[in-house]
């Protein structure tokens, strides 16, 4: 094992951001930031520090630090409404030696305060959750369906090229493992995130 372990070479963590992805708004009081590791390892666990900036990155404020999984809920419902945030994250080794640091595009929230996380998502309304493999989803003018696990990999991507009122789309996941994956769902000019919760058949 020893013997092993001395011809194994680390790499510096090659990271990217899930969501955001791409320059976007978020509406409500919060949304689920997503980062996947390109080049995992078993051997070299990861503690990733997430910061956001509202000045362009000149200054940078902490939203945590020590995280081992590759999701954060951040809850933005402190900032003014419209304002323009970009994410910083770095990923380091244990010991510090291998260390990385991406930033996200441009993302404009739009707060909307006093309200849980059901109404910020009344318009993208999700049934059965929790499920047994099959999800509905009934939202108005969507574009765009993405599912991903709680480790930012992809497990579906769909674009509906005509959304139309009343119009159910289903999703399946009765292949996948039983566990929580993020629900992205984004329209032309906003995007809303949903825990999708896939318990045994």
């Amino acid at each position: 094992v020893g013997f092993a372990e001395l011809l194994h070479s680390y790499e510096i963590p090659d990271i990217r951001f899930v969501n955001p992805d791409t320059a976007e708004m978020w509406t409500g009081t919060g949304d689920t930031i997503i980062w996947q590791v390109l080049n995992p390892d078993d051997g070299n666990p990861l503690y990733y520090s997430l910061d956001y900036s509202i000045d362009g990155g000149e200054i940078w404020e902490e939203i945590s630090n020590g995280l081992t999984n590759t999701s954060f809920y951040w809850d933005f419902s402190h900032l003014n409404d419209s304002t323009v945030c970009f994410f910083r994250l770095t990923g380091s080794s244990i010991d510090g030696t291998l260390t990385e640091t991406i930033f996200s595009d441009r993302v404009t929230v739009h707060v909307i305060s006093g309200i849980d996380d059901h109404e910020n998502n009344r318009n993208t309304l999700v049934y059965p959750n929790p499920s047994k493999g099959i999800f509905y989803i009934d939202s108005k003018n969507i574009r765009n369906i993405t599912v991903m696990n709680i480790s930012g990999n992809f497990i579906l991507q769909k674009n509906v090229q005509h959304s139309v009122p009343g119009r159910m789309e289903i999703i399946d996941l009765s292949g996948e493992k039983p566990g929580i994956y993020i629900l992205k769902v984004s329209d032309d000019k906003t995007s809303t995130t949903t825990k999708l919760i896939l318990q045994k058949p």
